[in-house]
Formats: structure tokens, C-alpha cells, sequence
């Protein structure tokens, strides 16, 4: 999977583009690249979109006369961890005056870094989509045409 071409799918993306995109790659003008399969990935949310591009290049690819095979992936992906915050907060309790009117050597506001959080994994959803039947696939993940 990892030599074949995948396409990220996000929520702004158009459809129409993304279709030329998976079609061209799929039916490449130079015939030289053997690729003839191209792999959809979208985070869970964009999920609908996704399906939804594989829906409309199948029937491309049949109006053309040909055969596809389809293969899909289930997996997680962490979201991205957010950045740290600095925050400038108050370290120590010291009054200034009680002790004789000396200041602390220290600066009374010490930049604090907060920790990103540990993100939840998201699910994320790949198609594989090709016009020959690609058999490691179909062994790890399953098959349809």
C-alpha cells in the first residue's frame, strides 16, 4: 500500500476535483505508470464524503466498460496534538516588605507550559480502488468488485 498514490479528503474539498484527480491517476495519459489503483483517505468525520467520491468513480470506471476492485481499511490516527500554552502565573508566595523591604531575586512570574493533553484516536477510513485485482489486499482486508 505504501507504493500506490493516496489522496486526502478533507471537508472542504469539491468532489468534481477529487473525481479528475483519482480518474487521472487511475487512467494515466502517458501509460507509462502501472499504478492503475489509487487509495481515498478521509478522518471518521469525512467519512460520508469519502464513500461517497469511491461511489462516483466506480460508476466512472463502469461506464468505461471496465472492471474496479475495491479495498478498505479501518484504522485509528491520533488528532493533532494541540500546542502548549504558556501561561504566566504567580510562583511562590512571597510579600514584598515583610523581610526589610528586600525585593526577590527571583521574577515573581515564571512562564508555566501546560502539557498537551493526550488526543483521542481517530478513526480513519481508506479505500483502495484499482482496475486489477491487487491479491495482499484481498487476503488482509477483503475484496469487492
Amino acid at each position: 500500500p505504501s507504493q500506490l498514490p493516496v489522496l486526502n479528503i478533507i471537508s472542504s474539498h469539491k468532489l468534481s476535483a477529487k473525481t479528475t484527480r483519482c480518474l487521472e491517476t487511475l487512467y494515466p495519459s502517458n501509460n507509462r505508470d502501472t499504478a492503475r489503483a489509487v487509495g481515498i483517505r478521509a478522518k471518521g468525520p469525512v467519512a460520508a464524503k469519502a464513500i461517497t467520491l469511491v461511489e462516483i468513480i466506480k460508476r466512472r470506471i463502469a461506464e468505461k466498460g471496465d472492471t474496479w476492485w475495491q479495498y478498505n481499511v479501518l484504522s485509528t490516527s491520533e488528532a493533532r496534538p494541540k500546542q502548549a500554552v504558556k501561561v504566566a502565573t504567580l510562583s511562590g508566595d512571597s510579600n514584598e516588605g515583610e523581610d526589610g523591604g528586600e525585593e526577590a531575586d527571583e521574577d515573581p512570574f515564571t512562564p508555566y507550559v501546560e502539557k498537551p493533553k493526550k488526543q483521542p484516536e481517530v478513526p480513519l477510513l481508506t479505500i483502495y480502488i484499482s482496475l486489477a485485482r491487487i491479491p495482499e489486499f484481498a487476503e488482509k482486508c477483503g475484496e469487492q468488485t
